[in-house]
This record gives C-alpha cells, structure tokens and sequence, in this order.
C-alpha cells in the first residue's frame, strides 16, 4: 500500500481481522439459533427444504456481509482518494524542486556570464595604452593632459568670446549657470573631453560600449529590482574612480545619451569624488546643472541610497511597478 504509514497499515489489518470476526460470530449465530429451533431434524432429502435454509442464512446474513462489503468498499474509496492526493502532492513537490533545480541553474549560469562579462570588461580597461601607462594609469594620463584648467579656460574663452580672468571667475565663483555665457564655459568643459575622446575612440569606445551593453543585459534580465540594483553595485565596485570621471562625462556627449538613464537608475557614480587638483570640472557641471548635449544626470546617479530607496518604494505592495 503505497504511501501509506506503519501505523495506517495496523489499522487496515486490524480492521480486516474485526470484520473477519464479526461475519464467523455472524455465521456461527445462525447456525446456533437454527439449531436450537430445528434440532434434531434428520438430514432432509427434499430440495425445497435446503431452499429454505439457503434463504434463512441468506436473510440473516446477507445485511451483516452486504454491511462489511460497503464499508470495505467506503474504505477503499477513500484509500484510492489519500493515494491520489499523496500522489498530487509528491508531484506538486518534485515540481517546486523541479523549478528550484531551474532557477538555481538559471541563476548560476546568470553570475558565470556576468562575472565573464565583468572580467572581460576589466581586460578591456587594461588594455587601455597612453603616455606609456597601461589600463587605469592611462586613463589618469589622459585626463590630465587634457582635462586640465589651461585648455579648460582656452576653449571657455574661444567659446564665450570672454577673457581668460572672466572665465576664470565665473568657472568657480560664479553662481548656478544661468546666462549663455555660463552655458558656453560648460561647453568648454565638453569639448576638451570630446577632443580627448576623438583621438583614443578606438580604446574608450570599447570600454564604454562594453559596460553599456552590460548593465542594460542586468537591466533587461528577469531578476528582481533589487537584484538588478546589487549587480550592478557589484560593478560599480570594481571601477575606480578614474572610469567613473570618464563615464560622468561621456554621459554629457552623444554617444553616452543611452548610458544616462541607466547610470541614474542604479546611482552608478555614488562613488565617484573628485580631488581637489583635478579643478572639481564634474562638481562644476553637476553643481551649475549645466545642459550639454540634452543630457542632465539626476541626484539619483550620485546617491545610492536614496535610488535604492526609490525602488523599494515603486516595488513594494502599495506601489507596484
């Protein structure tokens, strides 16, 4: 009897045992009350007489046995009924463990292809060659060179058509950016990056194209909000500071346009802080809410707290997304 405990197979046999006695205490009651009535009686050799008996037993009896087989078919019945639905049950389990053995495969086959994916990214970052630097050390090299508070007040002044004092003053002590002269100094800003951009586009396209198609793969992927918000913290803590720069300011350019989005909604540049030495172009931009190239990245991409918080707010119950 499959499925069926120790204790529920007692019971069956005790149970067939109860109903054996009870159809031979039966059985032996009739032949008792018979013989106490008709005793004594020779064997008769007349047909219709053994018809009689056979109806006298068949009358007595026949509600005792008819009794035991219905409640033997009742128990049945409801054994087949137990089985059956153990027999759901056991299917219903061996398919959550079934879809937990999936989604476990899923989820691992997931992490090997993003931690592929990372690694790769991060070869492409090594590869990066400047000033003879190598990987991050090359990025430093170039942002130098180039980002740098000379050739940031040049092309402020042939954009503005200011002096270099002017430009000077309203780069850092000016207030919030206002006026088209403002905005011209922010251009400035752009266009020394973009001229960087253009003679090492075949080195920096790569990196960024690279961890663009990643995040929007983690974006697009079946995993939960949050989920999704610490993969791509796991990213963001493999890239240093000087990638963070890089990727602040190709989101001001038209090729970083798609970037922007994703950048703000899992809060990519929390981690980015500049120094001092390096005139602070990105405070400046982000500070002054410079517009460059229709692009403006929000508070989110530089709290994660408050992008996390975001999320939970829009997933939770209250809020679905």
């Amino acid at each position: 009897m499959a499925g069926t405990s120790s204790t529920e197979r007692d019971t069956s046999v005790t149970q067939a045992y109860v109903l054996f006695a009870i159809a031979v205490v039966m059985l032996l009651l009739a032949v008792i009350f018979y013989c106490l009535q008709f005793g004594g009686q020779s064997i008769s050799d007349v047909p219709a007489n053994w018809g009689v008996l056979g109806d006298y037993f068949g009358g007595t009896l026949g509600p005792t046995f008819n009794l035991i087989t219905l409640y033997l078919l009742v128990t049945n019945l409801r054994l087949q009924v137990k089985q059956m639905r153990e027999a759901a049950e056991g299917a219903s389990k061996a398919e959550q463990h079934m879809r937990a053995q999936y989604e476990s495969a899923l989820a691992q086959r997931f992490e090997q292809t993003f931690f592929s994916w990372l690694g790769s990214y991060r070869d492409i970052v090594d590869e990066i060659k400047a000033g003879g630097f190598n990987g991050r050390e090359a990025l430093k090299h170039l942002w130098g060179s180039t980002m740098n508070p000379s050739q940031i007040v040049s092309n402020a002044v042939r954009f503005a058509k200011m002096s270099e004092a002017e430009v000077t003053a309203r780069l850092y002590n000016a207030p919030p950016l206002i006026s088209s002269k403002d905005t011209f100094i922010a251009d400035a800003i752009v266009a020394n990056y973009r001229d960087m951009y253009e003679a090492n586009k075949h080195q920096l396209d790569t990196m960024f194209r690279t961890l663009y198609k990643l995040v929007r793969w983690i974006d697009e992927s079946d995993n939960s909000p949050e989920q999704k918000f610490d993969y791509v913290g796991i990213i963001q803590s493999q890239v240093s500071t000087i990638e963070l720069q890089f990727l602040f300011m190709n989101a001001f350019t038209s090729q970083g346009t798609r970037f922007s989005p994703m950048m703000e909604q899992y809060a990519m540049l929390d981690s980015l802080h500049v120094s001092e030495d390096e005139v602070e172009l990105i405070e400046i931009l982000r500070e002054k809410g410079a517009i460059v190239g229709q692009v403006k990245l929000g508070n989110f991409a530089f709290d994660a707290d408050a992008a996390r918080d975001f999320i939970e707010t829009a997933t939770s119950p209250r809020n679905p997304a």
